[in-house]
């Protein structure tokens, strides 16, 4: 029997994994350590897209909110009246 010999039964497990991994391979399924790693570089990509394209949008109010602030100051008379307005101390 195969379970005799520990060569025959060495080589029946290679072909198994060598089968397996083919199926998996064929099916383009991944073992779940390596999905998760997949997941996480996705995820990841994603956030990063994410990140870019709100700092993007954060500059651009940035550079609106500094436009429209130039002429804030000229509705008042001076600097105090704007702090006093704004309820800031000088």
């Amino acid at each position: 029997p195969d379970s005799a010999n520990p060569s025959t039964s060495n080589r029946t497990s290679k072909v198994a994994k060598i089968i397996a991994n083919q199926l998996l391979k064929d099916n383009e399924i991944l073992p779940q350590h390596l999905q998760s790693r997949k997941d996480a570089q996705e995820f990841l990509t994603s956030a990063k897209d994410l990140l870019e394209k709100e700092s993007e949008e954060l500059r651009l109010l940035l550079s609106d909110i500094e436009s429209a602030a130039e002429s804030f100051p000229l509705l008042f008379q001076s600097n105090q009246s704007l702090l006093d307005e704004l309820g800031l101390d000088s």
